[in-house]
């Protein structure tokens, strides 16, 4: 209930969580703000005032992709790869050769 009386009466747009520790939950929310500045800073000082954390990740869009899908676990580790950058160019250099 926490959680939800911070964020009341903001949009949900998203709501996600991983199980991983019997002690902490692991939430990923992505909710509606009319100004964010003013709100967020609302926002983290209850939810700081109840002991929870809260990071800002809406302009880290690696961040952002990755706790859509893998909220929270320990041993996560992530790797970029530029596999698909690379075949892009090479199927357009061949392309241009022909």
């Amino acid at each position: 209930m926490t959680l939800y009386k911070a964020l009341h009466p903001r949009a949900i747009i998203e709501f996600s969580y991983r199980y991983s520790d019997p002690d902490e939950a692991y939430i990923y929310v992505a909710f509606s703000v009319t100004n964010r500045v003013a709100e967020l800073d609302d926002i983290f000082s209850k939810l700081k005032a109840n002991g929870m954390r809260a990071i800002d990740i809406s302009h880290n869009e690696m961040a952002k992709t990755h706790a859509r899908y893998l909220v929270g676990g320990h041993k996560e580790v992530i790797f970029l790869f530029l596999f698909f950058l690379c075949l892009f160019f090479s199927y357009f250099a061949q392309l241009f050769q022909n």
